[in-house]
């Protein structure tokens, strides 16, 4: 196992098919090679060396780039300037120990970082060197091809431990298409892979779902989030489109204001793009820098309403918290403060109305109010914000609220942006409007599953509905992104897109599916969980 930031070069390429698992032997399949996995076979290795014994088993990670931890935004390879959307504070606020990573490793990856020819890595390291020097790491955002190193090293320990422990972790390179219950436990349909894999169990561990590519998808000026994210390919590929505009428009259009679309404005402000113009429903882009007010955000609305709410005055509801929250948002900008400063009088507000709400209240906050107040609360790394500020202050960038309604070619190379009210001609779009619902997700997997009747949507429809074992359907398990608006029993969950929370769970789904494999198989999967 290597000791840093490995150099990037194409990996051993994976075998392409699993062989049979010996007789009496379970198999566990893992699909997705992201955070889910590294971190739920790091909890399964603990417990079973916890245990002392070897056991019947063996496990099968199918990834389509056959990645082991990283997943897709943090995967081997990814440039080293695209930074994490939060501070190491928070990253290492369950547990994680990535900044215990870093101090130990910091001459190698310092090294790595510093060897890397693209300019904002050197910026990045320059901007940070006293911090970096002295071991400061818990406010820095850092590069996220770190944090992928980092899991896909406690990948490979989880994956030498349980090989001591006579459990075998194999990695395939293919993309899963189906999953199908059959009497043999569970088939799973790869690409490039002729014959199913077979597994008695499988943790469906897959990121965000990602809407349907637009028409416009192809076009020498359109880039998806994705593609935008080749960092080395995406500038080549832009420069390339801006160079050819003869008496056009050399705008360039960013749909959406997430933190996606803060990401993109960093790389583009490196570029030859003289007009940059983000549109989106909100209007405004996550803060990332602080007011410099040395007066503290306090709270009006939340705590008032914290007040009135233990009173028994009023019946608390989840429409009430988060217009709360907006209030104290519009309120505080009003002042002059930014979300950086609102933030912490937020979160303690936040918290002490939150179990306040009746059940029936709590679940509508997350099956439904609670993508509101993520829209409010949102925030991006300081890096980007500087960038995105002196984007503004040279007169290069501008924010326009309206709802994209089309993506569509124009004359000549232009695309044409359709919204409520105008037809905007562009010379390159990059769309960055984040993710989707499973109903609408792009395939082949989620999509079949859902039409096949294995899994369904929860009533959020952000996530798919499982039980009190994070079961879609008997020996089916989900854990990450596709449990967002869960809310059974104890189990709240509105959102499970970061590393963090991920790693919070990872013990409660490895002892669910240890429990399982180590039982006496009996019965067959069954089709998906109803609610």
């Amino acid at each position: 196992m290597s000791t840093g930031v490995r150099p990037r070069a194409e990996p051993t390429p994976p075998p392409r098919q699993a062989p049979a698992a010996p007789s009496g032997v379970r198999r566990l399949a893992l699909i997705g090679g992201g955070p889910v996995a590294a971190t739920v076979l790091a909890a399964l290795a603990d417990e079973l060396a916890a245990s002392g014994g070897p056991v019947p088993w063996e496990i099968v990670l199918v990834d389509r780039t056959a990645e082991t931890g990283g997943g897709e935004p943090h995967a081997t390879g990814t440039s080293a300037a695209l930074l994490l959307n939060d501070r190491l504070a928070a990253i290492d606020s369950t547990g994680v120990g990535f900044g215990h990573w870093l101090v130990t490793h910091r001459e190698q990856w310092q090294a790595n970082l510093s060897a890397d020819p693209e300019p904002l890595v050197a910026a990045w390291l320059a901007e940070h060197a006293d911090p970096i020097r002295d071991g400061r790491y818990d406010n820095l955002f850092v590069p996220r091809v770190l944090l992928g190193e980092f899991l896909r090293q406690r990948f490979a320990a989880a994956r030498h431990l349980l090989a001591g422990l006579g459990v075998p972790v194999r990695v395939l390179g293919g993309e899963v298409r189906a999953v199908r219950p059959d009497r043999q436990g569970w088939l799973l349909t790869v690409s490039g892979v002729p014959d199913p894999v077979v597994a008695d169990t499988v943790l469906l561990g897959l990121g965000s779902p990602q809407a349907p590519p637009p028409p416009a998808m192809g076009r020498p000026g359109f880039f998806s989030y994705a593609q935008a994210r080749d960092v080395l390919g995406f500038r080549a590929r832009l420069d390339r489109v801006l160079a050819t505009v003869r008496g056009g428009t050399n705008r360039v259009v960013v749909l959406g204001s997430a933190a996606a679309a803060c990401e993109v404005l960093y790389l583009l402000e490196g570029t030859a793009a003289t007009e940059i113009l983000v549109i989106s429903r909100g209007g405004r882009l996550p803060d990332g820098l602080p007011s410099g007010i040395a007066e503290p955000f306090a709270s009006r609305a939340l705590c008032a309403l914290a007040a009135t709410w233990s009173s028994g005055d009023e019946v608390p509801s989840s429409a009430a918290l988060v217009d709360a929250v907006i209030g104290d948002v519009a309120d505080g900008r009003r002042r002059g403060y930014t979300i950086v400063d609102m933030l912490p009088a937020l979160g303690a507000a936040f918290n002490t109305v939150l179990p306040l709400l009746p059940p029936t209240q709590f679940r509508r906050f997350v099956e439904v109010d609670s993508a509101r107040y993520r829209r409010t609360i949102r925030h991006t790394s300081t890096d980007y914000a500087r960038s995105i500020r002196r984007l503004t202050a040279a007169g290069r960038l501008t924010l326009h609220r309206a709802t994209v309604a089309d993506v569509a070619p124009g004359t000549a190379d232009e695309l044409v942006v359709t919204t409520g009210e105008a037809r905007l001609p562009a010379a390159a779009v990059v769309d960055c409007r984040g993710f989707t619902d499973v109903g609408s997700a792009a395939g082949p997997l989620l999509p079949d599953l859902l039409a096949s009747g294995t899994v369904t949507a929860n009533p959020s429809g952000r996530g798919i509905a499982v039980n009190e074992r994070l079961e879609a359907a008997p020996g089916l398990f989900v854990h990450g992104p596709l449990l967002a608006g869960t809310s059974r029993g104890t189990d709240q969950i509105w959102s499970l897109e970061n590393v963090p929370r991920i790693h919070a769970l990872a013990g409660r789904v490895a002892n669910e599916i240890r429990t399982r494999l180590s039982a006496d198989a009996s019965g067959r999967p069954q089709r998906g969980v109803r609610r």
